[in-house]
């Protein structure tokens, strides 16, 4: 009984970073997410929901949260979101993010959402064409989920101007 009850406390996670360990989502210290429209649109003009905007948003441990919106009428700006890293990587772990491998599509010139994760100082990357011909369903409820999470994230707007992406050259160089 006593046994049960040592392992039902809570417990602190342990890094696992280092050659030859398995991949542990709570390793994972950056996310980013780029969308560039949907249903092959790209950069659209005249979007009406945020499901195909065009904007990115960056979650990083012990840093707030950075979100812009370049096209979505009314919302056009630079934000901080007010969630963190933590249920990012509870989407991750949910739809098993290190185990998807979707098919390489070239495709040119059509809507993408871009998925980097930096965990132990690697960056996984995911690209999908938003289109539904060209993702596998597994990878599709990935970034749906993430988007979803994003869309309803509670916000402060910080400039009604989008925001650059200072970090591209880290997350795609």
């Amino acid at each position: 009984m006593i046994a049960l009850a040592y392992l039902m406390l809570p417990t602190v996670a342990k890094a696992k970073c280092g050659s030859g360990q398995p991949p542990s989502y709570d390793d994972v210290s950056a996310v980013m997410l780029k969308q560039t429209g949907c249903d092959g649109t790209l950069h659209a003009r005249a979007v009406r929901s945020f499901d195909c905007s065009y904007f990115w948003v960056l979650f990083w441990d012990g840093e707030p949260t950075e979100y812009s919106q370049y096209n979505l009428p009314g919302q056009t700006g630079f934000y901080h979101l007010s969630k963190t890293i933590s249920p990012v990587r509870n989407i991750l772990r949910q739809d098993n993010f290190f185990s998807l491998s979707p098919p390489d599509v070239e495709v040119t010139d059509t809507a993408e959402s871009v998925l980097s994760v930096k965990r132990c100082g690697v960056i996984t990357r995911l690209q999908i064409y938003n289109s539904s011909r060209f993702v596998e369903p597994a990878t599709a409820r990935l970034f749906a989920d993430l988007v979803r999470f994003v869309s309803q994230a509670p916000r402060i707007r910080s400039s009604a101007v989008p925001g650059a992406f200072k970090y591209t050259l880290l997350f795609d160089p």
